[in-house]
């Protein structure tokens, strides 16, 4: 055989031997492949994972670290508990916050729920929402978990329940309404209204107990899981001998609750996001810059009063600015720094941003400045925007969702005041995650027992 042909053979085994390799090991790949949890990214911080297609890191499945394995513990024995109810088929809690409803702001309907999800896994049955608002920003995050988007026809619905259905939630009754919810009187025996606006009530197992009848549990409220009743699940599910019965699996609960159901929608990653002085971006872009590895994202959260929002905050102490220099210099560890501001008003942001800016072009620690460029009204709470064009209260969730991610997203998130918005935020993040008060720079533990991001919902 003449070289030339003998070189050519060989080249043709060489690329037969490589297209075995990458096919056998591909499909042994898919075969043995499960489910990435967000922590499990290799190439990125322990977050939302996006629909990521990074390797499953193998350190965090042999961590000893308690935190990890409370963290596993938990998550897992809440996705089991949600798949023995899809079997079982109980029945279902529907979260509901519908256009005409009021349902409050962002903290608000997140501690919603979260309460009505755990309420769901706590009385072993399935989750869904009816929020037609909440729908074009999440997809579903789990194909081992049944979809929680509401359909009528799914959970077979009757004609005359759904006309009673209907009807407008009365949240300002929420304190005194008894259960089932007389608003909605004439449902089914199989169907109740539970309205707990401002309510705890609901979170004990003696009043669940009163659930126990009605295969159809349809949720109205703005409170989320608490440390007693996480405690009390975790024993009945668990033992006691449970590892996550500690007060930190309260708020591991939180975590896993949120990304086990949610992840943004591609809609929502691809919307333009316009900040100040710069071109708009991809919000997916902006994720991914904030989650590499070589970047320490700081947000701050300029918040006003709601019925101000439009006036300026007086960002200009320096006491914020040594803050926020302290809290980068020490976390960032040589990283290039990121620095965004968060607010409810234009007028404060604004301020805020010129004011960071000029820190800046003196030298200040900070890489680079995100302030997202907003105008007209910012609060998703239709009570306050009542005179409000339904089209500013539609844009004004998107870009409210837009800034709680990138809240979500932050190593170190400072909090100006304790309101639902940047707590549920601190929730959903990954516990490696860092809260402190704006005022006095000072830790916020999500855990231990003492947790001081409660913001009244949540604990």
């Amino acid at each position: 055989m003449a070289p030339r042909t003998r070189k050519l053979a060989a080249a043709a085994l060489l690329a037969v031997i490589i297209f075995l390799f990458l096919f056998l090991g591909q499909g042994q790949g898919e075969g043995l492949r499960t489910l990435q949890w967000p922590w499990e990214a290799a190439d990125q911080k322990t977050t939302l994972s996006f629909r990521s297609e990074s390797a499953p890191s193998a350190s965090f499945l042999t961590s000893a670290s308690s935190s990890g394995a409370d963290r596993r513990a938990v998550c897992m024995a809440l996705e089991e508990a949600f798949q023995e109810a899809d079997r079982a088929q109980r029945g279902y809690v529907i979260y509901r916050c519908r256009e005409n409803d009021t349902c409050g702001g962002w903290g608000d309907r997140f501690a919603g729920i979260m309460g009505s999800a755990f309420l769901a896994a706590a009385t072993g049955r399935s989750f869904r929402i009816e929020a037609p608002w909440f729908r074009p920003l999440f997809d579903d995050a789990n194909p081992r978990l049944p979809s929680w988007h509401y359909n009528s026809t799914e959970l077979n619905i009757s004609s005359s329940d759904l006309e009673i259905l209907e009807r407008r939630v009365n949240h300002s009754r929420g304190l005194q309404t008894p259960f089932p919810d007389p608003d909605f009187d004439g449902l089914s025996p199989e169907a109740a209204n539970l309205n707990t606006l401002n309510s705890l009530r609901f979170r004990t197992p003696t009043i669940q107990a009163t659930f126990e009848p009605y295969r159809l549990l349809f949720f109205s409220g703005n409170r989320g899981l608490s440390q007693n009743w996480f405690a009390h699940w975790a024993a009945t599910v668990g033992g006691n001998s449970s590892k996550w019965q500690a007060s930190e699996g309260w708020a591991q609960a939180y975590y896993c609750l949120w990304n086990m159901y949610f992840q943004p929608s591609d809609w929502l990653l691809k919307f333009p996001v316009t900040m100040i002085n710069r071109s708009s971006f991809p919000l997916q872009d902006l994720l991914d810059q904030a989650r590499r590895q070589d970047v320490f994202h700081i947000v701050v959260q300029v918040r006003v009063f709601d019925q101000t929002s439009s006036r300026p905050a007086d960002v200009r102490s320096p006491f914020w600015k040594h803050c926020l220099r302290n809290l980068t210099q020490r976390y960032s560890r040589g990283r290039r720094s990121i620095l965004t501001i968060v607010s409810n008003g234009d007028l404060p942001a604004v301020e805020a941003y010129r004011y960071f800016r000029m820190l800046g072009q003196q030298k200040y620690v900070f890489a680079d400045i995100w302030t997202h460029k907003l105008e007209g009204y910012r609060h998703i709470d239709n009570s306050y925007g009542s005179l409000v064009d339904p089209g500013l209260l539609a844009s004004a969730r998107v870009h409210g969702i837009i800034d709680w991610l990138l809240m979500v997203h932050a190593d170190v998130l400072v909090l100006d005041r304790t309101s639902g918005f940047p707590v549920s935020a601190a929730l959903a993040a990954a516990p490696e995650q860092k809260q402190f008060g704006i005022f006095n720079c000072k830790r916020r533990p999500r855990a231990g027992p003492k947790p001081k991001l409660c913001a009244s919902r949540y604990c």
